[in-house]
């Protein structure tokens, strides 16, 4: 089984949510300098949906802009 472990995305449901007010901030300590757009995390699902990931297992891909990589929000 393998998991994608998004960052945040711009959806209506993120702008509605606790993560509104924080959109900007995060975007600023994100490395690529943006929230994830939903088509963003597409590439990433069509892999995992694919034979080219059949030999990949257990695997967590993270999509976020690189923000994990960062350190935390803090």
């Amino acid at each position: 089984m393998n998991a994608l472990a998004a960052g945040l995305i711009r959806t209506d449901f993120s702008a509605a949510g606790a993560a509104g007010g924080r959109q900007s901030c995060v975007a600023a300590r994100t490395p690529l300098k943006r929230l994830g757009e939903p088509e963003d995390v597409v590439g990433a699902a069509l892999f995992l949906d694919s034979s080219a990931s059949a030999y990949v297992n257990g695997a967590v891909i993270t999509v976020d802009g690189g923000l994990n990589a960062g350190g935390p929000l803090g």
